[in-house]
């Protein structure tokens, strides 16, 4: 075959292929990527942690718990899912222990499995499986219904996935699929569950029993925020090509205070904010913090913080000093690649859109 003829066919089945990649049906469990919310209670007294998750973290989540996977693309009304995670500030926060509530896997597992039972379904199909699962008086709601009870009491896995199958068989989806197929979704639905459950449990006995000794330093915000450096830049690996977003919400005073901080440390904030004479000198001071304990966001990432509390507690800053207070973190996260930070009301919508 003459070159110039080799290389027009070449191109052509390239060009194929490339057609052929570019012009895929999305498969029925692609998702968008959601923004995750990550929130950090301080248990070191300065705000009531427990009370905080108890009575207006919990329940808001409880409500996103109805249906937090969202809805893939090929769906009529795609949605984004919902990605949880709960951390706290202790006198040493990074070896806090990060509780995932709900996460983008969970949501991928769960449209990953219609796509098998459903064999890649149509939008016609794909809406009438969404509405088996997850309308009103859906699978969904009826075998996760546990988790919005107090105290919290998870069955077992045997007797939820029973429980689906049985279900099952009364919905115009699922009614004449094979027993296997049944099978995965129950499996799929009651695992999630039940995972969710036990989370939920997890920081329940955490927050219940917090670990601050009163007389003790623990508030130590660098270390909590480090850590949400470190899932920033593991939400940045692992999208690649993509800009994950994150919602960093802070209930503390952010009066830095932790085992073995000199008093005259860049990171003793409540200090800088009493000795400060102007808003510049310290924000200038909060720039050198962020600098000296690394807390740098990755550029990929889009973060922004919400933070409540600021400059209150047991022992307050005196009125007039909270600005420099607010300037200091004002710096701390223009130098740390924060973009948009700003001070929030109520914990339950800190991270809403």
């Amino acid at each position: 075959m003459p070159t110039r003829l080799m290389r027009l066919t070449l191109s052509i089945g390239v060009s194929s292929a490339l057609i052929l990649i570019f012009f895929q049906p999305l498969p029925a469990s692609a998702i968008h990527t959601a923004e995750r919310s990550y929130f950090i209670l301080d248990t070191s007294g300065s705000v009531n942690a427990d009370m905080n998750w108890s009575r207006s973290l919990r329940p808001s989540i409880i409500e996103k718990l109805k249906q937090p996977f969202g809805q893939p693309h090929k769906s009529s009304t795609p949605k984004n899912p919902q990605d949880i995670y709960v951390t706290s500030i202790t006198s040493n926060s990074v070896d806090a222990q990060i509780f995932p509530i709900v996460t983008s896997q969970d949501a991928e597992a769960i449209w990953g499995m219609v796509n098998r039972v459903g064999v890649d379904p149509s939008k016609k199909r794909l809406a009438e499986i969404i509405n088996d699962l997850f309308g009103g008086g859906g699978i969904w709601s009826q075998h996760s219904g546990f988790l919005a009870k107090s105290p919290l009491s998870i069955p077992s896995s045997n007797t939820c996935q029973a429980s689906v199958v049985r279900s099952l068989g009364n919905t115009l989806s699922f009614r004449r699929s094979k027993d296997e197929e049944k099978k995965d979704v129950a499996k799929t639905i009651c695992g999630t569950a039940i995972e969710i459950g036990k989370r939920l449990q997890a920081i329940d006995q955490s927050l219940d029993s917090p670990t601050c000794d009163k007389s003790g330093k623990c508030s130590d915000i660098i270390g909590a925020l480090l850590n949400a450096v470190a899932a920033a830049q593991d939400m940045v690996t692992q999208q690649r090509g993509a800009s994950p977003a994150i919602c960093v919400a802070i209930a503390s005073d952010m009066l830095n205070n932790s085992p073995g901080m000199p008093t005259d440390s860049l990171l003793n904030s409540r200090r800088i904010a009493m000795r400060s004479t102007s808003i510049q000198k310290a924000k200038e001071k909060g720039r050198q913090a962020a600098q000296m304990s690394e807390v740098k966001f990755p550029r990929r990432a889009s973060v922004r913080v919400v933070v409540l509390g600021i400059g209150t507690g047991p022992k307050p800053l005196p009125r007039e000093k909270n600005s420099m207070l607010e300037a200091y973190w004002d710096g701390f996260w223009e130098a740390s690649g924060i973009k948009k930070a700003q001070q929030g009301t109520s914990l339950d919508k800190a991270c809403a859109r």
